[in-house]
This record gives C-alpha cells, structure tokens and sequence, in this order.
C-alpha cells in the first residue's frame, strides 16, 4: 500500500513569530506544508488487528488517518478494562489457533 500525505497549517503571525522573521530576515509564507510519500507492506500478510508504534510526534495517527479514515479510535470506551475485553464474545477464542 503507498500512502502519500500532505499536512498544511496556517502560520500565525504572533508577536513572537514576527520578531524571529525581522531577526533572521526569513520570509513568512501563508501556511506551511510538508508532503512525505511512503510504502506500507500492510498488503503481505492477512491480519487483523495491527499496531502503529513510535515516538511521539512520529505521524501515527496522521497514518492511521490517512490510510483508514473514520477507524482510528480516539476515545477508549472500555475504560479501565483491557482492550481484550471489548472483543466480540467467541472472537479471541477463534482466532488463538492462528497465533
């Protein structure tokens, strides 16, 4: 799977962002943008349940987004349970054989 993505924001001209420009003589453009391509072998293998790990700040959750829009799970209903604990009943136990 290829994923190509690009993330723009409007600059905001604060006080601070202003004196930094008049200090370094940088010109402010409208927004910024960064556009990144990249190869996923998510297609490889059948699975499931797959994870995104890395440090903060790395883009996850601007892949997951990109990728599976409307699945990235923001908020954990379950609480305090684990996340096992939310599968559909009969789910974990038909699927341990594949481990």
């Amino acid at each position: 799977m290829r994923a190509d993505i690009t993330l723009a924001t409007p600059i905001r001209r604060t006080a601070r962002v202003l004196q930094l420009q008049g200090m370094f003589d940088v010109p402010l453009e409208e927004k910024l943008t960064n556009t990144w391509s990249a190869v996923l072998p998510v297609e490889e293998r059948k699975w499931n349940v797959g994870l995104l790990v890395g440090p903060s700040g790395s883009g996850k959750s601007t892949i997951a987004r990109e990728l599976w829009p409307g699945r990235l799970v923001r908020d954990h209903p379950w609480g305090d349970r684990a996340l096992v604990d939310d599968f559909r009943p009969g789910w974990a136990s038909r699927t341990s054989s594949a481990c």
